[in-house]
């Protein structure tokens, strides 16, 4: 009996990863900026991004990566959203989640009474 392989268009290559490394390896490509500030266990992923930093990585849209490790996570949560309100994409890699409850939080009791330019631009940092 013939033993056939199947031929895969983008094959890629196996690799065995521990989940944080596999959200760096994602985001270094896709995001311009990162604010992170370092606790376990997504201190990890700060530690990835600024490794890419130094190795001078430039991601997709053909842009050096920006690394900011401010004080606190609430810091790091303003540096993200600075890189956003600036037209990069930006991610928080330690408090993300905490930062999109607060959004969300901020759409469903400000409903009705923001500007169209507020709206906007809070869809724009929960949606896009």
């Amino acid at each position: 009996m013939k033993h056939s392989e199947e031929q895969f268009k983008y094959p890629g290559t196996r690799d065995a990863m521990d989940g944080n490394t596999a959200v760096i390896m994602c985001e270094r490509e896709s995001t311009d900026g990162a604010g992170a500030y370092p606790i376990t266990p997504s201190t990890q992923m700060g530690e990835y991004w600024a490794e890419a930093v130094a190795a001078g990585h430039i991601n997709v849209s053909g842009r050096p990566l920006i690394f900011i490790e401010p004080e606190g996570e609430h810091a790091a949560a303003a540096v993200t959203a600075g890189l956003s309100m600036t037209g990069l994409r930006a991610v928080n890699l330690t408090s993300a989640g905490h930062a999109i409850d607060v959004l969300s939080m901020l759409e469903t009791k400000t409903r009705g009474n923001l500007t169209d330019d507020e709206r906007r631009l809070l869809e724009g940092a929960l949606y896009e």
